[in-house]
């Protein structure tokens, strides 16, 4: 259990030092245009707003409740940030879709020895894919909320909501691994409900990687390179330990 949490942690550093080679320069700077973008409005909104919302939180406690304030806030706080920071990084998915999925199929070239044959996408054909690129972002935010409800719930239900930063730590780990994972799977045409058994598969090792990518996404100035550094991070992980399990032809490549 170990070794693949640290061995997934592992592949977000790979994904720091392959930012640093020429060959995927031009495909980092919209990532990291809109990742900056992104978090320095949340930033914002999270100083401006958090006071007030907090109160409004605190105000629909049960007075019996009042004695753990401090406790409470501290954990409704801890709750907010870390929210914010899932939601930045699942918007900025969203919006930086089309040039996500070229920064992973440069990287997959790139492990590859440059031996894999990619689209080479063209700007026309980046827009023409942006449709599907977006219903898979799409499906990605439904599939999160799913388990974003119950996990709510637990929030507000006293003594069980003194887990709840823990518990919404590893979902945030675990849909910022799928999410990174998924552009270079869907390059491949690899299907949502295949792409899923594949990563329950290799939980550790996506938890290891998530955690990582989220705890990077809270240290700032750092946050600013997280998305492009987590895809090619997780690309790595792909070419390195998902794609010969999925049987996955390097060549057969959207386009």
């Amino acid at each position: 259990m170990i070794t693949p949490l640290f061995r997934g942690a592992g592949y977000f550093a790979q994904g720091v030092g392959l930012l640093r080679q020429p060959k995927l320069r031009n495909y980092l700077i919209m990532p990291l245009i809109i990742n900056v973008l992104l978090f320095v409005v949340a930033s914002w909104l999270l100083i401006e707003q958090s006071e007030p919302l907090l109160r409004w939180l605190q105000d629909l406690l049960p007075t019996w409740l009042e004695w753990l304030g401090s406790l409470i806030s501290f954990i409704l706080m801890a709750l907010l940030t870390l929210l914010a920071l899932l939601l930045v990084s699942l918007l900025a998915g969203l919006v930086a879709a089309p040039f996500n999925a070229l920064l992973a199929e440069a990287v997959e070239r790139y492990c590859d020895g440059d031996a894999y044959q990619s689209s080479e996408m063209s700007l026309t054909q980046i827009l023409k894919s942006t449709p599907h690129l977006l219903t898979e972002e799409l499906r990605k935010l439904r599939y999160a909320l799913f388990w974003a409800i119950p996990l709510f719930i637990i929030s507000w239900i006293p003594l069980l909501n003194l887990a709840a930063p823990f518990l919404w730590f590893l979902y945030g780990a675990w849909m910022l691994a799928r999410s990174y994972l998924a552009y270079a799977l869907d390059n491949h045409n690899i299907p949502f409900n295949e792409q899923h058994r594949s990563f329950a598969s290799r939980r550790p090792l996506l938890l290891g990687f998530g955690s990582l990518t989220l705890l990077m996404t809270m240290v700032p100035l750092l946050n600013f390179v997280v998305i492009p550094a987590a895809v090619a991070g997780a690309t790595t992980l792909w070419v390195k330990e998902l794609r010969q399990v999925l049987n996955a032809n390097p060549t057969d490549v959207s386009s």
